[in-house]
């Protein structure tokens, strides 16, 4: 969970609280039930806290807008004759998306992908970031690119959905900086559980990061039921 790191702070201390009171000799049972209580706290703050991040949101598309894809080789393929999710989701919808997702994109380079967007009020789907891991970028670069990335797209009026990143706990300054760029341009998050799961399943990865026919499939089966069209 990219939480603040106040917040792992306070868990933590907690927990040494915990296995500490299970050194005393002397510890008594009310000191121990306390610690306990401390530890069951903290934890419920935790996932109190990350809960709103976890429900799939409601991903509402005027019908007048086009839907664009911007992002990486997880989304435009790897050239290895797939139909990708961007492809099997306007199947599903039953109209155009564009995708303009590239191989090896990452948030700074995407920024040429916004050109491509031919029409303002756009609504686009943000898929970045794996390369920026990958290539290990800094936190604190990936947020700055990012935050330019985001900054075009707003400035084309468009309504832009971003796909959170799914990271190992060692990585979460990564989720932290795509949350407070989201939040300073008003962009809504796709919930990181989303893209893990298509990247867990059995046979939905080539190599454990770019999907296969099944994972494609997969993703945009996800997106398909969030997604909102009015009449």
């Amino acid at each position: 969970m990219p939480l603040p790191g106040w917040a792992y702070t306070l868990w933590t201390l907690a927990a040494l609280f915990l296995l500490a009171s299970g050194q005393w000799p002397n510890a008594s049972v009310p000191l121990r039930l306390s610690a306990y209580a401390a530890v069951f706290a903290a934890s419920l703050g935790l996932l109190a806290w990350e809960w709103p991040s976890v429900l799939s949101p409601a991903l509402r598309i005027p019908p007048s807008a086009s839907l664009v894809v911007i992002g990486d080789s997880i989304s435009s393929g790897v050239g290895s004759g797939e139909r990708t999710w961007p492809m099997v989701l306007a199947d599903r919808l039953e109209r155009p998306v564009v995708n303009l997702a590239r191989p090896g994109a990452t948030a700074l380079s995407a920024r040429e992908q916004v050109q491509g967007i031919a029409e303002p009020e756009a609504f686009v789907l943000l898929e970045i970031g794996g390369n920026d891991l990958l290539k290990r970028i800094g936190a604190a670069a990936f947020e700055q690119h990012l935050d330019a990335l985001l900054a075009d797209l707003r400035n084309g009026r468009h309504d832009v959905w971003m796909f959170e990143l799914p990271l190992f706990p060692l990585q979460n300054a990564y989720g932290r900086a795509q949350r407070a760029a989201a939040r300073r341009h008003d962009i809504g998050l796709i919930p990181r559980r989303h893209f893990a799961r298509v990247l867990g399943m059995e046979n939905g990865t080539l190599d454990g990061v770019h999907l296969t026919q099944q994972g494609h499939d997969e993703m945009a089966r996800r997106l398909a039921g969030m997604i909102r069209i009015p009449p």
